[in-house]
Order: structure tokens, then C-alpha cells, then sequence
């Protein structure tokens, strides 16, 4: 395997890059405040615009580690970041990687996270080389899956009653997806 670390990426409308603290402002606005971004997600909405900064600034040090892979999703065509995408499990000894990723839901339906998504996957297949790229999302959240699809991911399994909803309560499952090299 490769400890590349998080390289900029650029797909036809999007760059991957790393956070830098100057964006806090633009990602609370864009999805670290949006309740509807947040309600599938283990993290719940962001107080304030000085929470976003903490948050980007504990990433700015991991960056320069070998198997950190952490990026901001930034449209080409304004510069403006619309979400994030990172490996939020990494092993190096089952060469592996589980990838997550959230969007402010004024992004969503136009494409831009199945493209995120594909560009990531090629990424950790070919440049960092694991073997297996791993998603998964609770099983209200059916618009996960269809990105996960889209991006060439395959259904695996379902962990019943993994999750609670925050909307509802109620327990739910994870739904997990694979690919492999």
C-alpha cells in the first residue's frame, strides 16, 4: 500500500482538497448547521461557526500523515465547498478502508456525491492500493445506497438495529456496501 495521504483530486465539475481553517465559515453554512445533512449522520448539528473551525483545525496535523484521508468537496464552477469525504476506518494489516461522507442538502440530487464518491474509490483502489472500499449508511437513508451503487459499490449485508433515529427514536440497521480491487 501507498501512505499517499490526501492528494488533490479533481473530477469533471469537483476538486478534492484538504480542509484549510478559512473555510469553516462557508462549511458551517453549508452543511455543519444543516439539520437535514446531520440526521443520518453519529454527529448532530454545529453550535456555531467556531465549532466548524475546531473541528477543521484537528484535521490540519493528521494531514501530514501517510494514512489520512480527509477531504472538503469544492465545485469547480464557484469554488464553493459542499460537503466532505473522508476514510473514517483505515487498516493497513486487512488492507482496507470505510469511507464517509455528508453533503449540505442544498447539494443533493445533482450528481456531485456519486462523483465524489468515484473519485475516492479509484483513489484508495489505485493510488493508495487497498484492497476493499467499504460504505454504509442506515437504512432510512436509501439515497446513500443509490450513490454507493451508482459509484460501483455492491450490496454486502445488513446489520439489524445498529443505529438509533434521530428523527424517530427508533432502531434501525446499517447497511453495508463493498468494493474491491
Amino acid at each position: 500500500m501507498n501512505g499517499i495521504g490526501t492528494q488533490t483530486i479533481e473530477t469533471d465539475r469537483l476538486i478534492l482538497r484538504r480542509f484549510q481553517v478559512d473555510d469553516y465559515k462557508k462549511v458551517y453554512v453549508n452543511w455543519t448547521s444543516d439539520s437535514k445533512t446531520t440526521q443520518f449522520l453519529s454527529w448532530d448539528v454545529h453550535e456555531n461557526d467556531e465549532v466548524t473551525k475546531f473541528y477543521i483545525e484537528s484535521k490540519i496535523e493528521p494531514y501530514e500523515t501517510d494514512f489520512f484521508f480527509d477531504w472538503v468537496v469544492v465545485r469547480k464552477e464557484d469554488n464553493e465547498p459542499i460537503g466532505e469525504i473522508s476514510c473514517i476506518k483505515f487498516s493497513k494489516a486487512h488492507r482496507l478502508c470505510e469511507i464517509g461522507y455528508c453533503y449540505g442538502s442544498k447539494f443533493w440530487n445533482q450528481g456531485y456525491g456519486t462523483e465524489a464518491l468515484e473519485a475516492f474509490i479509484d483513489y484508495m483502489l489505485n493510488q493508495v492500493q487497498v484492497d476493499i472500499v467499504i460504505a454504509c449508511h442506515t437504512e432510512s437513508n436509501a439515497a446513500s445506497g443509490k450513490i454507493m451503487e451508482k459509484a460501483g459499490m455492491k450490496f454486502d449485508a445488513i446489520l439489524p438495529n445498529y443505529f438509533v433515529n434521530k428523527r424517530t427514536g427508533k432502531r434501525e440497521g446499517q447497511v453495508f456496501y463493498s468494493v474491491q480491487r
